[in-house]
């Protein structure tokens, strides 16, 4: 076969590798866009968590390196001249097989006067053909137009959200992003944050909230021996600023809490651990002083109020009573000369100077 042929053979292989990888390409692009157009709403309804983020995330970078994956595979496939022949020869059917046979029958044509005879007759003039009938125009169309719905339904929602959505869109393709979707409601204070409680006391969890009236507050509880409770505390009643509170009548083990308000992102949660009571209700110390003038009581530490100290100088042994909810106290003391001593103390000026050879 002419060189000319098998070149243009080659040439329309390419081509047939390019039309390939750009449907799995449109393909692929299509269903990232309507996962992202998914996920986006969810975000904008739901307020998902990081966590659930990161989730999705790892689902759209899967479908990413799966696109990626298939246009590289398209691409690196490669049609041999006979392959090619059949396609023009399935595309253009006036050829009459004259194609490929005359491909087929070129490679060995010594020794045999039939293929020699058909290789004089020469084939038709296929090189002025219009090649691009050889694409699949269908294919191609139907693609497109799913390429373009998806890419209208991610863009279509800011025309109704505005910058809401733009932000639910960038969450979900950047999980790691702190940005806040905008919200009508806030939480302003949550009480009492991370905390210690007895066990068996009453434990309140309050909230301070502002935003649209009629978006209702919630609590969502996790002990850590049962599993996560959702409790209702209420509507809002107006634009200020309101105060919701849960009361759990005894603590009896560790738990994990949020509040939810509206279309508010919700709280970080925060963690209770739980404590036994004391066995005791208060602890009494006394402490033997000497009776010496020179003694004083020192200036009290800060943090110790609530301590009923005696003074040294009025009782020869001090007491301090501690009250059950300081796990530690100190009794300060300290000695301070009294004005006879430091009078004594202090230089003469009648006192001789010494010479040099008694300093000795």
């Amino acid at each position: 076969m002419p060189p000319q042929y098998l070149a243009k053979l080659d040439q329309l292989g390419k081509s047939l590798t390019r039309w390939k990888a750009e449907l799995q390409l449109m393909l692929g692009l299509a269903v990232i866009a309507g996962w992202v157009f998914v996920l986006g709403f969810v975000d904008l309804w739901l307020r998902l968590d990081r966590p659930d983020r990161i989730v999705t995330w790892t689902i759209l970078l899967a479908l990413i390196g799966g696109t990626i994956w298939l246009v590289r595979a398209a691409l690196l496939v490669r049609y041999t001249p006979e392959a090619v022949a059949a396609t023009v020869e399935k595309t253009f059917p006036q050829l009459d097989n004259h194609l490929i046979n005359h491909l087929q029958l070129a490679r060995n044509p010594e020794g045999d006067p039939f293929k020699a005879a058909y290789l004089r007759r020469g084939m038709p003039d296929w090189l002025n053909l219009d090649f691009r009938r050889m694409r699949d125009e269908k294919a191609h169309h139907r693609i497109r137009i799913i390429l373009s719905v998806a890419a209208g339904f991610l863009l279509l929602p800011t025309l109704f959200f505005g910058q809401a959505w733009a932000v639910a869109v960038w969450r979900t393709v950047n999980p790691f992003s702190n940005v806040e979707p905008p919200s009508l409601t806030k939480i302003l204070q949550v009480q009492p944050g991370d905390s210690t409680a007895l066990q068996g006391e009453p434990l309140v969890l309050t909230c301070t909230v502002k935003g649209f009236e009629g978006h209702e507050v919630r609590v969502e509880i996790e002990p850590t021996d049962a599993q996560k409770s959702l409790y209702s505390l209420g509507k809002l009643q107006s634009g200020e600023q309101q105060e919701f509170s849960y009361r759990i009548a005894k603590a009896t083990t560790g738990l994990r809490y949020r509040f939810r308000a509206g279309d508010a992102p919700n709280s970080r949660w925060f963690a209770i651990a739980t404590r036994p009571p004391p066995a005791f209700t208060g602890i009494a110390l006394v402490v033997a002083l000497p009776l010496t003038p020179n003694f004083r009581r020192a200036p009290p530490m800060p943090g110790q109020a609530g301590w009923s100290c005696l003074s040294a100088q009025k009782c020869a042994s001090p007491r301090c009573r501690i009250p059950p909810s300081k796990p530690s106290a100190c009794l300060a003391a300290r000695e301070t000369p009294s004005r006879s001593s430091q009078a004594n103390s202090r230089p003469s000026g009648r006192e001789r100077r010494r010479s040099p050879r008694e300093r000795r």
